[in-house]
């Protein structure tokens, strides 16, 4: 039972550790990072808007750069 508990939150956790090593290497300044979206409920939609953001601050950045 402990295993199987183990696994099914581990499993179920999984987007949420992505998602924040996501976050962890966007605040170490990497602008390439992606996080796959793998499902279509609340944390899918976060993980969507996080990509979104990324890449607006990565537009962002450029554009400033090429004022600049």
């Amino acid at each position: 039972v402990v295993v199987v508990a183990h696994w099914t939150l581990s499993r179920a956790l999984r987007p949420l550790r992505d998602l924040q090593a996501g976050v962890a290497r966007l605040s170490e300044g990497d602008l390439e990072v992606a996080v796959e979206a793998r499902s279509r409920d609340e944390l899918g939609a976060l993980t969507r808007a996080f990509n979104d953001m990324v890449r607006r601050v990565r537009d962002m950045v450029r554009a400033r750069d090429q004022l600049l």
